[in-house]
């Protein structure tokens, strides 16, 4: 999909003709599916945040659009899906989420974005993990919000660590022209089989996870604000610019409509997903409740 939820696009059918057969995986085994399979990767997280040292603070969502249980399925086999969702940020990430569905055999996401305070020209960083009955879907990326700005140390590292991954994970496939502009030339897209087990990915993705957070995250801890209006002016403009596609066309609405209903998706696109558009427009009427969402806290020090 890339998944319905965050910097991906794509959402390929399971059945797509021709996906990728394990590739680098040569020694899948019969799938095992397990109800947490992308919770080390969030419990990885929080643990490379505190190893950088960065203090988060609570990002103000909505306690109704935090959580949401559904029983899907039919009636002779009925299934739990349940939706989670945490927001954080920091002194110089605006809106640190992550979205975590669970619904058993073939039903497997977690979306994490980090977006960063827009007077900084940094990336967003994403990742999007999926396994659908189809298979398993892998997208993680940190996508440049000044697309002008020319190869720094920072791509360098980055470039690095995405030719070390692509040896051992199998491409992804195409991706519709309209959604590559948002993605940097390090994009790590992968398909794999459902035959690969739960431990079989997590040897192979976990990884690619931790060494791209990391790099990101040494790329934010080094950044200053930056100095100029023009690119003060082109990070804004593409903020914007992909909270507002993503609203129109989120891959995920269909999916999280037919889940937990069209008000609530609707809500949670718009509200806790990518919600700059809503943030920004309530700093333009003065709108207290909403303040610092987009701006550094004003005491916050240096650090990430």
């Amino acid at each position: 999909m890339l998944l319905p939820l965050a910097g991906c696009v794509l959402w390929p059918s399971p059945a797509t003709p021709g996906a990728p057969r394990c590739g680098a995986v040569r020694a899948c085994s019969p799938v095992v599916d397990v109800p947490t399979v992308y919770t080390p990767f969030l419990d990885s997280m929080f643990a490379i945040f505190a190893e950088y040292g960065i203090e988060l603070e609570p990002y103000p969502v909505a306690e109704e659009l935090k959580q949401r249980s559904v029983t899907s399925g039919s009636a002779a086999k009925p299934r739990k899906v349940d939706l989670s969702l945490q927001a954080h940020r920091s002194a110089k990430l605006r809106h640190i989420r992550a979205a975590h569905i669970q619904g058993g055999d073939g039903l497997q996401v977690l979306n994490i974005c980090l977006f960063p305070h827009l007077e900084f020209a940094l990336p967003t960083f994403s990742a999007d993990l999926v396994t659908l009955p189809g298979g398993h879907l892998i997208a993680i990326d940190c996508q440049p919000n000044d697309p002008s700005a020319p190869p720094d140390t920072d791509s360098d590292r980055l470039a690095r660590l995405y030719t070390e991954h692509r040896e051992r994970l199998p491409d992804g496939g195409p991706v519709a022209v309209e959604t590559a502009r948002f993605f940097s030339d390090n994009f790590l897209w992968s398909r794999l089989p459902l035959s690969c087990s739960t431990a079989e990915l997590q040897a192979l993705v976990l990884p690619a996870f931790e060494s791209y957070l990391r790099s990101y995250l040494q790329s934010a801890e080094e950044a200053l604000p930056a100095a100029d209006a023009a690119t003060l002016a082109r990070v804004h403009t593409r903020q914007l610019e992909y909270a507002d596609y993503r609203i129109e066309k989120d891959p995920a609405r269909a999916m999280l409509q037919r889940l937990f209903g069209d008000e609530y998706s609707e809500r949670l696109i718009r509200e806790a997903l990518f919600d700059l558009p809503r943030v920004l427009a309530a700093e333009r009427r003065g709108d207290l409740s909403l303040d610092s969402y987009v701006s550094t806290p004003a005491a916050a020090p240096a650090p990430v």
